[in-house]
């Protein structure tokens, strides 16, 4: 038995006495030191607290919805204190865990414009020190011979993305990356036509990178200048209020048996996302099976693409969630073995959490969602009727050939009114951006043009050939641009 820690340690002291922590309690015991901060009366209080009451305008948009959570405003209130502090902050993370977001929010919203100034650019690999430089020089007054800044009483925030993307020259070096680390190391740089030196006083840099395997690393001696933040994606409850709120919002005019499963479908896309996640790695012959934040989202958007008439029951909710996680996640995957196992993951998934079996509500395949298949209502629906879409197609290239100057001879079977419908999709979600990928002849060009006109948009087309130059490049961008409307 135990004589006490003086004997047992033969301590010369006596024992301390047993001290309790000031306040009512120690630090909780669920969730871990980053859920929490120091609030009022010196007790810790969850993040969450902090979000306060959140409402969603009837006229927005499903795409441009920014929903806060406690990982949003965490980040938020670093950032805040930090730049007061006159710190530089580098936000670093995978895809889709809000740092540009973050940073743009705060920039717009979160700083006193009697104080702050700020704008914002973004790297590429094309970047170049001279670019940098000169967007930056533009940016700032001259306060006096050879010193320049924001107007006086004000401090510059100057936020650069993708700070980590610019391709490196001969020797290694990230040249735009080496004139912003002069700066932090001189306090300015030189001017390039006279070789005179100019300080450059009152600015706060804010960086956000996604570094991984594909993009240079940014050298030590640079990143060392910044607070360093690595956000994790969003887990648990944060992602689950994200989607919960836009489906909830979303789902609000539809009938209680569609809006009653809101909650429902985000957890089941979450459940599809974590484990095609963690099974479809990417290899060096499938180096595109890389699936992030974004792509549940991507369900999300075509899930709104649908109006009250679309989902009359719950059982075409269910159809409806079917036709979209196979059009986000199955359309990328490149073998049949693998669309295989993929319609496998989705009937265990629609049995498991909206306890349906697939052939109980799936009774054609494939699954087709499109707005332009019924004259009569043009809504986004399921179709049908496979013979009444190849006829739709057919008659709208007949259209497209009376009308371009090089019409097209297509034989429109099965797979490639598929493709068409997979393509208009795209086109008509906001944002929506594809990338086709197959062998040479297998049809791209063809049912994308056609994909583009049953969309009722312009198709604008750039030939690259073997003497294409950066010059050409710049001139097919400004015939675009002057074609819709920049000129």
């Amino acid at each position: 038995q135990s004589l006490g820690l003086k004997e047992d340690f033969q301590l010369l002291g006596d024992e301390p006495l047993s001290r309790t922590p000031r306040g009512s309690s120690g630090f909780p015991d669920e969730g871990s030191v980053f859920d929490y901060f120091p609030g009022a009366g010196n007790k810790w209080e969850l993040w969450s607290k902090k979000i306060g009451s959140f409402e969603i305008p009837k006229d927005a948009e499903a795409h441009s919805l920014i929903i806060p959570t406690s990982d949003t405003v965490r980040n938020a209130f670093l950032l805040q204190m930090l730049v007061r502090a006159e710190f530089h902050v580098l936000f670093a993370g995978p895809t889709g865990t809000g740092k540009t977001v973050v940073v743009q929010q705060q920039l717009l919203k979160g700083f006193d414009k009697e104080k702050y100034s700020a704008f914002a650019f973004a790297f590429s690999a094309q970047s170049s020190a001279n670019q940098t430089q000169d967007v930056i020089d533009g940016k700032l007054d001259k306060r006096k011979k050879g010193c320049y800044g924001p107007p006086f009483g004000k401090r510059c925030l100057i936020f650069v993305d993708d700070l980590n993307m610019p391709a490196k020259e001969k020797y290694g070096a990230q040249p735009p990356i080496e004139l912003l680390r002069q700066w932090m190391d001189t306090s300015g740089w030189y001017e390039r036509k006279t070789c005179e030196f100019r300080q450059l006083v009152d600015l706060n840099f804010i960086a956000a990178m996604t570094p991984s395997a594909g993009r240079p690393q940014i050298t030590g001696r640079y990143q060392r200048h910044y607070n360093y933040f690595y956000l994790l994606a969003f887990q648990g409850e944060s992602l689950q209020r994200i989607f919960q709120t836009i489906m909830q919002w979303f789902l609000g005019k539809f009938p209680g048996q569609v809006s009653g499963l809101s909650g429902t479908v985000v957890r089941a896309t979450v459940d599809v996302y974590n484990t095609i996640s963690e099974n479809m790695l990417p290899t060096p012959a499938k180096s595109h099976y890389t699936f992030n934040l974004r792509d549940l989202a991507k369900v999300n958007q075509g899930i709104c693409l649908c109006s009250k008439e679309s989902l009359p029951t719950a059982d075409d909710f269910i159809k409806c969630w079917a036709h979209e996680c196979q059009r986000v996640f199955q359309d990328r995957l490149a073998s049949e073995e693998d669309h295989a196992w993929f319609v496998h993951l989705l009937q265990e998934k629609m049995q498991e959490h909206f306890k349906k079996q697939w052939k109980a509500i799936i009774k054609q395949e494939p699954i087709i969602f499109v707005d332009f298949a019924d004259s009569k209502a043009l809504y986004y629906q399921q179709v049908t009727n496979l013979e009444q879409l190849d006829d739709v197609l057919k008659n709208r290239l007949m259209d497209y050939n009376s009308m371009a100057k090089r019409g097209m001879e297509l034989v429109l079977f099965t797979s490639a009114a598929q493709h068409i419908c997979r393509m208009v999709r795209v086109l008509k979600t906001p944002m929506g951006n594809a990338l086709l990928v197959g062998v040479g002849g297998s049809g791209r060009k063809s049912l994308a043009t056609l994909a583009t006109f049953v969309a009722e948009y312009d198709h604008f087309s750039i030939e690259i050939t073997k003497n294409y130059q950066v010059t050409d490049w710049h001139d097919d961008i400004k015939r675009l641009l002057m074609s819709v409307g920049g000129g």
